[in-house]
């Protein structure tokens, strides 16, 4: 993902449907793809290789795009997938929340049949996953297999925030209690400078 540098005006010839695909803040014409609006220039790419071209404000909030990194909330556990809330993208709160979704085999990258999403997340658990592609239902499909994406912020069973000990278990500072989880290996200031969780 790439984000010029150069502000565009409206009308301004930005590429061709050829290479790419009309973005948010551009309209097309004859083959070609124009700016509707002042802003930046904002080239990402696609589930399916393409570069999509896009003109985007300054004060405009983010929305998640294959490759971003968003911080979201996990609402609902079952057997094969998880059911979050995403409600900032690239450490940028959104406008609005959006849905996301973990699936069982994009927990991580290995063992992936032996995963157990129980001992991965729970309910309100906060983590940062990596969108993969626009799945069903409008919500985005979700990984966590990197070092650097998993688990961040978790309470325990007596309501303190656990703290990591490994890439699976977490400790009750309290009680002294470990607990499972697929934890994230990051830094613990940035983990502070995240916007807040939505309820």
């Amino acid at each position: 993902m790439s984000t010029s540098d150069v502000n565009c005006v409206p009308g301004e010839r930005l590429g061709s449907t050829d290479e790419c695909e009309a973005g948010r803040g551009t309209y097309v014409r004859k083959s070609f793809i124009y700016a509707s609006r002042i802003g930046k220039v904002k080239n990402t790419v696609d589930e399916n290789k393409k570069i999509v071209i896009e003109v985007i404000r300054k004060d405009e909030p983010p929305l998640p795009q294959v490759g971003s990194i968003v911080t979201a909330k996990i609402v609902q556990v079952t057997q094969r997938q998880c059911r979050a809330t995403i409600y900032a993208v690239d450490g940028i709160a959104t406008s609005s929340p959006f849905k996301g979704l973990i699936r069982r085999e994009d927990v991580r990258r290995t063992e992936r049949d032996r995963v157990e999403l129980s001992k991965c997340f729970r309910p309100n658990d906060i983590v940062f996953a990596k969108v993969m592609s626009l799945g069903d239902s409008q919500s985005y499909l979700l990984s966590t297999g990197g070092d650097e994406l998993g688990v961040v912020l978790a309470k325990s069973r007596a309501g303190v925030r656990l703290e990591p000990i490994s890439w699976n278990e977490m400790r009750c500072p309290l009680t002294g209690v470990k607990e499972q989880r697929k934890t994230a290996r990051i830094r613990a200031e940035f983990v502070e400078m995240q916007p807040a969780a939505k309820a």
